[in-house]
């Protein structure tokens, strides 16, 4: 955020060192709670490790030990684990979920410099997040391009186009992900329709209208199923008429 000074709480990475990383799990529940509720720009939770998590303490194995002492996470808020450059196999670090750390912070000494940034820049390769944004812009550029008739006199207007995404906020529901992924969408003229079962206000708030979908229990046939959608935000609920649709090709991108 460029022109403002954000706020890093470190107290359960570096106070490890003073309790060889044992706060207990009410101390670390209730400090990454008041955290949040402080609305602390950058909360860092503790190490990533070699070895396997004891719980109650901020030595954590995979980024996923750490969901059981956080609450819903603060959409205002990014929260960090620390990783010593030579102390940890990238090989246990997962994509990118949303569920618990957002970023990574490597530590290393002054003379393993080239180390140390070589550790990162392998970390953000491996970032399921970004790789899945650069996917997108890639998409919709291709999809203006294949849109886009050259024998058309109003070729140069940006026609709108319509893409059904199923659950992609497994990877990109961090605010840092999602406002750009938004952009390219405006600044493409394309509408999404996302289907998924996360949710949470950095979500949320980037979306005009949202409906739950609900599986319901037929009373005419037994054993069969139909949706029942829910208007829950936006602009003055339209009647939805089912239709029948004739897919006449099909073309599969794969990333």
């Amino acid at each position: 955020m460029s022109g403002q000074v954000q706020l890093l709480d470190c107290t359960l990475r570096d106070g490890a060192y003073i309790v060889d990383a044992a706060f207990g799990t009410p101390a670390m529940k209730g400090i990454i709670r008041k955290m949040q509720e402080s609305n602390v720009d950058i909360i860092e939770c503790g190490w990533l490790k070699d070895k396997r998590h004891t719980v109650g303490t901020t030595f954590y194995h995979t980024p996923s030990d750490l969901e059981q002492y956080m609450a819903e996470k603060n959409s205002k808020t990014i929260y960090v684990a620390m990783i010593d450059w030579d102390r940890y196999d990238l090989r246990s670090l997962p994509e990118y979920d949303g569920k618990s750390i957002d970023a990574i912070r490597v530590v290393f000494p002054q003379n393993r410099f080239r180390e140390g940034i070589g550790l990162g820049r392998m970390i953000k390769k491996n970032s399921g997040g970004e790789g899945f944004l650069s996917a997108f812009v890639i998409l919709s550029a291709l999809l203006y391009y294949m849109r886009k008739d050259d024998s058309d006199i109003f070729a140069d207007r940006n026609e709108g186009k319509v893409l059904i995404m199923d659950n992609p906020f497994a990877q990109t529901n961090a605010s840092h992900l999602l406002k750009p992924l938004m952009d390219v969408a405006e600044k493409t003229n394309t509408q999404m329709i996302c289907l998924t079962g996360l949710g949470g206000e950095s979500i949320y708030n980037r979306f005009d209208n949202i409906y739950v979908l609900n599986l319901v229990a037929s009373n005419l046939r037994g054993g069969m199923q139909y949706l029942r959608g829910e208007h829950l935000r936006g602009a003055e609920e339209e009647t939805i008429v089912s239709s029948q649709i004739e897919v006449i090709g099909q073309q599969r991108l794969e990333f």
